[in-house]
């Protein structure tokens, strides 16, 4: 939405932006499943998952920002976001459409996985 002239957008909160996305990431990494052939060749790496969101928390759009590497790790991630729908909605001193970038790391993922395991 344009702002109208002689008006300045408005300035999200710093500290309600960074708490925000620190809860997405923890949705979004309780739904993060280490991948069985990623374990069998003992595959690791970051993903840098992107995707926008409404005010509702639906996902709009979602992609691998900036690859692990792997394949198998970066659909990994995409497939934690689409089990973690809806996510929670974005506070209203935010706007109502935005875009976020979360890392998804799977070596502790791994860790997790055989930690559970043996």
């Amino acid at each position: 939405m344009p702002v109208p002239a002689g008006r300045a957008a408005p300035v999200p909160n710093q500290a309600e932006l960074s708490d925000y996305q620190r809860h997405l990431y923890d949705e979004v990494a309780r739904h993060s499943r280490y991948p069985a052939e990623a374990k069998r060749l003992h595959l690791a790496g970051v993903t840098h998952l992107a995707f926008r969101l409404d005010r509702l928390g639906h996902l709009l759009e979602s992609w691998v920002q900036e690859s692990s590497g792997s394949e198998i790790l970066d659909n990994a991630a995409l497939d934690a976001l689409q089990r973690a729908q809806p996510l929670s909605p974005i506070p209203p001193s935010l706007p109502a459409h935005m875009e976020f970038v979360i890392e998804i790391d799977a070596s502790l993922l791994q860790q997790l996985a055989l930690a559970t395991v043996g």
